[in-house]
């Protein structure tokens, strides 16, 4: 990348959703359709979930005019449309990819939420409106925590995305709340960071992950899990970025998130425009970053 696009290209993040066909691992074939833009936000980290026969996409919304991240969701209708924007969970820190799952009966969120250097659990008080903080975790890393069942175990993905890079597997028991670390992956490359639930083709496990080598969220890669215990995968499938269809065009400058359930797929992509205040919105978003640090370290004491 040109230091010109760096310094002066820029670009807001946008979801996208088309029907899932049965099939191959990914097809370029078949257009994705962008979701409404709002006034406030703009949209990333879509994470679908599949609730008694209903699609639900949460998300990260990015507040723009306070530079921050909170969560929200929308319903998929049966064409792959959307309805209204709900804001769920707001917080004086950022918050993402909001990883929900299930566990004996009960619905919970684990989203991202590195800036507030720690993690916290919410449950499903009265899906999907209401949800109530249960647990808070302090573990080594933050990024994309991304929960996974192996064994009848809740299984934790969470990333460091500052070299040495590494992700770090943990058990989260649920009873107790306690999150335990079983094992540490060593990547050479900045390309483990997760992009989305881990997912079954054809009796095979997935995992999607961020190739960031050159830029981060550059494009996606899917892992073939080739096993759990110990934590070995490979990525067998890279996308190009040019064939990617979305609003019936094809190519995108970034992707860093995909998920699916039994009816649709979701991606989140990129592209960049000229943005002569780039470097004035990125000062501006870590002096909001830095305030809300110090407020919070002061809530704390």
């Amino acid at each position: 990348m040109s230091l010109i696009r760096k310094l002066f290209y820029d670009g807001e993040w946008n979801i996208a959703i088309r029907k899932y066909k049965d099939g191959s691992l990914f097809s370029y074939e078949g257009s994705f359709k962008a979701i409404p833009h709002h006034k406030k936000y703009w949209f990333a980290d879509p994470l679908v979930y599949n609730y008694k026969g209903v699609s639900y996409l949460f998300c990260e919304a990015f507040d723009r005019p306070n530079y921050c991240g909170i969560i929200g969701y929308f319903v998929i209708d049966e064409n792959g449309g959307v309805g209204e924007f709900k804001e769920l969970i707001k917080e004086n820190y950022h918050l993402s990819f909001p990883c929900v799952f299930e566990r004996n009966g009960k619905v919970y969120m684990l989203p991202e939420s590195g800036e507030n250097e720690e993690l916290h659990l919410y449950e499903a008080k009265d899906f999907p409106n209401k949800w109530e903080k249960v647990a808070t975790f302090k573990p080594e890393s933050f990024a994309d925590p991304t929960v996974f069942i192996h064994d009848n175990k809740v299984m934790v993905f969470i990333y460091s995305e500052k070299a040495p890079y590494v992700g770090r597997i943990y058990e989260l028991d649920m009873d107790k709340y306690l999150l335990n670390l079983v094992e540490t992956v060593n990547y050479e490359e900045n390309v483990g960071r997760p992009a989305g639930y881990f997912f079954k083709r054809n009796g095979e496990l997935y995992r999607p992950t961020q190739n960031s080598r050159e830029l981060y969220g550059k494009s996606l890669c899917f892992n073939k899990i080739n096993s759990v215990e110990p934590f070995k995968e490979e990525c067998v499938l890279e996308f190009d970025n040019s064939k990617v269809i979305v609003n019936n065009k094809a190519g995108v400058d970034r992707i860093h998130t995909y998920s699916c359930d039994d009816k649709f797929e979701c991606i989140d992509y990129n592209n960049f425009h000229f943005d002569l205040f780039k470097r004035f919105k990125i000062m501006k978003r870590a002096k909001r970053v830095k305030q809300r640090k110090e407020e919070n370290r002061k809530a704390k004491v």
